[in-house]
């Protein structure tokens, strides 16, 4: 008997450097944890803003959203938006997640990961996720941080 699709109830976003889901039990392991949602860029004192030409670069950033009470099988595709709203990509199909056949509500860990990540400007950016036709939005934000002195 085929269960009837269950969207999530809601979804929790997480910001990273990195995170790994382990494959035995479906845990993710954060490192580099941002709870905030705003990620410090170490810049040179007196460097100008990032930009299309000369992005800051990080090594890694992540975003684990995390769907709550859900069942089914789902197409899941991301959008990336800039403080801008310019799109840094739009409408990426990334995979199918879900439950499969199984019919108890369950979580899902789906895990985005970039390495590396250009950050073509300081602000507030828009992360989407679109389950169908559903849509979950996310926003985080990249400001200076440490100033370094060094030359």
């Amino acid at each position: 008997m085929a269960h009837k699709k269950q969207y999530p109830r809601k979804a929790k976003f997480f910001l990273a450097d990195i995170i790994h889901i382990d494959s035995n039990n479906s845990k993710p392991t954060l490192i580099g944890f941002f709870p905030g949602d705003t990620v410090g860029l170490n810049m040179q004192k007196g460097a100008s803003e990032p930009s299309d030409s000369e992005p800051v670069v990080i090594q890694a950033l992540s975003i684990l959203t995390a769907f709550v009470d859900c069942r089914g099988t789902f197409d899941a595709n991301i959008s990336l938006f800039r403080p801008d709203g310019k799109p840094m990509f739009e409408d990426k199909k990334i995979s199918t997640i879900g439950t499969g056949e199984n019919p108890v509500i369950m979580d899902i860990n789906f895990v985005v990961q970039f390495q590396p990540f250009n950050v073509p400007q300081i602000g507030t950016y828009r992360f989407v996720v679109r389950l169908d036709k559903k849509k979950y939005e996310y926003e985080f934000k990249f400001q200076r941080g440490i100033e370094n002195t060094n030359n």
